[in-house]
């Protein structure tokens, strides 16, 4: 009788380890990359799903902020501007009856002239404070709104921080007498 109950439990425990490895390699193929195999306890081999590789395929793509002006190479083309990254709070608007000073007099724009573009370009503000880095040739003039900002422009070789308040308009570059040709290369919300 003490055989009987001996061979009971290491058959029971033999049972068991063999289910724990079954478990776990159940585990470990559900959590495995589309594609892969994972190698099972036994010595089997367990598959992912065509299913749940269907699902993984299909799901849309994550998020991630690079905070690149949207559609910045067609503007390029376009506009003849670069606009190179921001926070998302200083966008141009786009469309021929945004580009002129009197189109750009809402609370929250921005506008700038430059002699690439007859019309101008108009920035609009989404917030408190903003910016947008970028390179804008020959600019010779910011107008505001309600909003006092802070531009960065580049002449010879030469940086430039010109601050601008709230409902004005700021000659710049060659808008000023003996001014140079300049590129605006920043714009700040900071009022």
């Amino acid at each position: 009788m003490r055989n009987f109950r001996f061979r009971n439990t290491v058959l029971v425990a033999a049972a068991s380890a063999l289910t724990a490895g079954i478990a776990i390699a159940s585990l470990a193929a559900a959590q495995a990359t589309p594609g892969t195999t994972v190698q099972a306890a036994a010595g089997a081999t367990a598959e992912p799903t065509p299913s749940a590789t269907a699902a993984e395929d299909t799901a849309p793509p994550l998020a991630v902020e690079n905070f690149q002006h949207p559609g910045a190479a067609r503007l390029l083309t376009e506009r003849k501007i670069t606009l190179k990254q921001g926070d998302g709070h200083i966008r141009l608007k786009e469309g021929v009856e945004n580009n002129t000073v009197a189109a750009c007099q809402a609370a929250n724009d921005i506008f700038v002239e430059s002699r690439l573009d007859k019309n101008g370009y108009c920035f609009t503000v989404t917030g408190t404070s903003g910016y947008l880095a970028m390179e804008l040739p020959e600019v010779y003039m910011l107008w505001t709104e309600d909003r006092s900002v802070s531009a960065k422009l580049v002449a010879s070789g030469q940086e430039k921080l010109v601050s601008v308040g709230p409902n004005t308009a700021q000659p710049v570059g060659e808008g000023l007498p003996g001014g140079q040709r300049s590129v605006l290369v920043e714009l700040r919300v900071t009022g």
